[in-house]
């Protein structure tokens, strides 16, 4: 099995989730074979302009497999798929939290701080 660097596996997620649920439900052996993990009853965002939320999602191994309707997704559930009752959240392509805090270890950095400051 081949893991994916995780900027990849982002990427992969957010190409995946922007798939319409036609081309993305059953079209390949990985899709017949059964999901991991579903999701159901949510609000799945697929940043899909045409197609920019469904209810559900289908995982298997580090790869998303579907995202559509309920009852889409639902026929990928098998006997050892693991299941997730959203229950209305949200769930978005993966986040990269891509900043810096000021300060503690930056060098050549003085945020020295006065007990009177002056408007200079």
């Amino acid at each position: 099995m081949t893991i994916l660097p995780r900027s990849a596996r982002a990427a992969a997620v957010i190409v995946a989730c922007a798939l319409p649920p036609s081309l993305a439900l059953g079209q390949t052996a990985i899709g017949r074979a059964g999901a991991d993990m579903i999701l159901t009853g949510g609000r799945i965002f697929t940043a899909d302009s045409t197609h920019p939320w469904a209810t559900a999602i289908a995982i298997r191994g580090d790869r998303i497999l579907a995202v559509g309707t309920d009852a889409e997704i639902e026929r990928l559930r098998s006997p050892r798929t693991r299941h997730i009752a959203l229950d209305g959240k949200v769930v978005v392509p993966g986040f990269n939290d891509a900043h810096a805090h000021l300060g503690g270890g930056i060098k050549a950095t003085n945020f020295a701080t006065s007990d009177s400051p002056t408007p200079d």
